[in-house]
């Protein structure tokens, strides 16, 4: 102890002879340097305040200095010190309390772990005892002491994959935030509990942070505002969320950042929407929105926690994919807004949201609805909404882009009616259920021809399919006539019945349909070619006044030859659909006109003779086929101000001038460089064909060609 205290005085003594060798002016504190007034130092304390500073009761910069070296003791302020001091006087402290819990249950002082600095960051290190370097021979003699976070024991622990079993033995909090249990695959009906994927209260999402409202570029009131765009005109469409109970932004925004941005992302898309407006619909500030859900996907994808691994995760993947965000050009460009969707982004997204759906086991939601219905829960039916249109989305791309299907749409199908039937069920809860059987029919078929990507379809296949879509318009008209529900024919599932009709159909009629060239003719009658012009022509068709206003089963062929007007609530509904939907109509469009100067139909739309010679006389302005593609030309027309509609109206404009333009009476085959209906149908079916692309920029010269007169807008409902 003697010799302990003589070198602790020896040592303040050679501290103080090294500061009074120091220039008096370089031991100034700051306010006495301001100053310019003699500063009295305490030589013995270096963080004491100087005597004039402490006359005068005012703070000393020596009391936040830190000493940095023998020339400059006093160079600078630090700030930190202080708070350094005090975390390290508390560090102590609990140190010390740890000690003395230890020593109340028995642990000797070897055995608990001490806090020591790794590259700044403290972390639970080796004992004391276990402190000599591994390479000495008592430490590979002696095995090192642990105390485990919690008692370790196997019960409990389910035999999952590697990585979530040993996660489960180590304990491991990856992130801080708790991890989802280890789950089985597709268990029996009788589980009590399908599903326990909720996280905890204190899990922060990798969303955290990062939404619009966080970062100040819109208002709570904006983003309440955004929420009720979406939910009164785009939920209706594809209602994968639950109107009663995600309403409310503010809420929705704590439980998930990235759900709470994209559906901010939608309603700012819709901004200024309204029936007469030629201005852009976007809000103001929409680039910045689109840029805060770019860094929400990103931090989702690359830095996923387990807060993540919700259903609310899934929602916002199937809304980023339906709905997706608008590149804004810069300031002062002329180009338009233009749309993410093409089939790789859908694709991509919709994967990205069946991967983590697989993950929560979001699949075994229809074994609640296999007992009593009071035994279904509000979680239960949010789950078999995004569930559904999971599906939905799923077998939508193999139709429009002819890619695989991934989910299997029969286990949903079996309790599709006790889903849209339960008490708990919302209006758009039925039409869900309808859709579950189309997707059905849609799989079959595809299981049926061997391709799941639906590239070819085989007559018999083709036939059955057929078949099952009028027994599935049968049985569904009456369903949704005597419930009451108001036009329902031009609202999901309808929709999607028409367009399943034309593209199972069109699959069939195979490529020598399309290419026109001589050894490749169609057949004299194929049905695949009726039922193919009758569903494209319904498409068009149900959008209008006088499809509001018809009885049901009456036939196109038999409607007055008057010109088609627009239908302005279904005009309402179509311009906030699904990105999805503009290339279905377009597409129905050019189906139609391509048919036609095919020689495949008439102007009526009647089936001709293969022999005969195609029409070189434009079609006159009252047969059907000239009244539908108006009637399409003007939805688009009424939608200009929406950016992903302006891209396909150039594709319904220039199909509709270059139907009416007079043919020559000898026409040189085509090989793809023409200007006919044909080359665009080509570049529309083409594969890998980017949606996106400025249809101002096509080559082909439609901008010149006499078209027949617009049919204008008639607002009587």
């Amino acid at each position: 102890m003697e010799s302990e205290g003589h070198a602790h005085l020896l040592e303040s003594s050679s501290q103080s002879q090294e500061i009074q060798k120091i220039r008096r002016t370089s031991r100034a504190c700051l306010q006495c340097r301001s100053r310019k007034q003699r500063c009295h130092v305490d030589p013995d304390n270096p963080v004491a305040p100087c005597q004039r500073c402490k006359a005068a009761s005012k703070a000393c910069s020596f009391e936040s200095e830190t000493p940095r070296g023998r020339y400059h003791p006093y160079e600078s302020a630090d700030p930190s010190s202080r708070a350094y001091e005090q975390l390290r006087s508390e560090l102590s402290s609990h140190r010390r309390r740890i000690e003395e819990l230890e020593a109340a249950v028995g642990i000797t002082a070897q055995a608990s772990p001490i806090l020591h600095p790794t590259n700044g960051d403290y972390r639970a290190g080796q004992s004391s005892s276990a402190s000599i370097s591994s390479n000495s021979p008592a430490t590979q003699q002696q095995e090192m002491p642990r105390v485990p976070k919690r008692q370790f024991t196997m019960d409990g622990v389910s035999l999952g994959a590697p990585i979530a079993t040993l996660r489960t033995l180590a304990n491991e909090d990856e992130d801080e935030y708790s991890d989802p249990p280890a789950l089985p695959r597709m268990p029996p009906p009788s589980d009590a509990s399908p599903y326990s994927m909720r996280t905890a209260p204190h899990a922060r999402p990798s969303a955290y942070g990062l939404d619009p409202l966080s970062q100040d570029i819109i208002t709570v009131d904006e983003a309440q505002s955004m929420f009720d765009i979406y939910f009164q005109n785009c939920h209706p469409l594809a209602p994968l969320m639950s109107y009663h109970t995600q309403r409310d932004a503010t809420e929705l925004r704590h439980i998930s950042p990235f759900l709470f941005t994209t559906i901010c992302s939608i309603g700012a898309r819709y901004w200024h929407c309204q029936p007469s407006s030629s201005q852009s619909w976007l809000h103001p500030r929409y680039p910045q929105i689109i840029y805060q859900l770019d860094q929400c996907i990103m931090a989702l994808l690359l830095r996923p926690t387990s807060a993540d691994m919700c259903l609310e995760t899934v929602q916002g993947l199937l809304l980023y994919a339906q709905w997706m965000p608008l590149e804004v050009p810069q300031p002062g460009a002329t180009t338009l807004p233009r749309s993410r969707f093409n089939d790789v982004s859908a694709w991509s997204m919709i994967g990205h949201a069946i991967r983590q759906a697989l993950f929560i086991g979001l699949e075994r939601c229809v074994y609640a609805f296999s007992g009593p219905p009071a035994e279904v829960t509000e979680e239960d039916m949010r789950r078999m909404r995004v569930w559904v249109n999971l599906v939905s989305c799923d077998h939508h791309l193999v139709l429009t882009a002819r890619l695989p299907m991934t989910l299997d749409p029969f286990p949903a199908t079996r309790v599709a009616r006790a889903f849209g039937a339960n008490p708990r069920a919302e209006p758009t809860d039925l039409r869900y259920a309808g859709l579950c059987e189309l997707i059905a029919i849609v799989n079959r078929a595809a299981r049926h021809s061997g391709d799941a990507a639906l590239c070819a379809l085989d007559a018999v296949s083709l036939q059955k399919a057929n078949r099952d879509l009028d027994e599935w318009d049968s049985v569904w008209t009456v369903v949704f006539s005597s419930s009451g529900y108001a036009q329902f024919n031009t609202q999901m599932p309808f929709t999607a019945l028409r367009w399943y009709r034309l593209g199972l159909n069109v699959v069939s009629l195979g490529p020598g349909f399309f290419s026109g060239r001589p050894g490749e003719q169609r057949e004299p009658t194929s049905p695949a070619l009726r039922t193919s012009i009758d569903a494209a022509a319904s498409m068009l068709h149900c959008l209008s006044a006088e499809a509001a206003h018809a009885p049901l089963g009456q036939t196109l062929r038999a409607l007055p030859r008057t010109p088609l007007t627009v239908n302005p609530k279904a005009l309402a509904s179509f311009r906030f659909s699904i990105d999805a939907y503009w290339v279905t109509h377009a597409f129905a469009t050019v189906f139609l006109a391509l048919a036609f100067e095919r020689g495949a139909i008439d102007q009526d739309l009647n089936i001709i003779n293969s022999q005969m010679a195609p029409m070189r006389v434009p079609p006159h302005e009252a047969s059907l086929l000239a009244r539908l593609v108006c009637l399409a030309s003007d939805i688009f027309d009424h939608t200009v101000a929406h950016p992903p509609a302006a891209h396909y109206r150039e594709i319904v404009f220039n199909t509709k001038n270059s139907l009416f333009q007079p043919k020559p009476v000898a026409s040189p085959p085509t090989n793809g460089a023409g200007g006919g209906v044909e080359d665009i149908f080509a570049t529309i079916m083409h594969e890998g064909f980017d949606w996106t692309m400025d249809p101002t920029t096509w080559s082909g010269g439609y901008g010149a060609v006499p078209v027949a007169p617009p049919m204008a807008y008639d607002g009587r409902g």
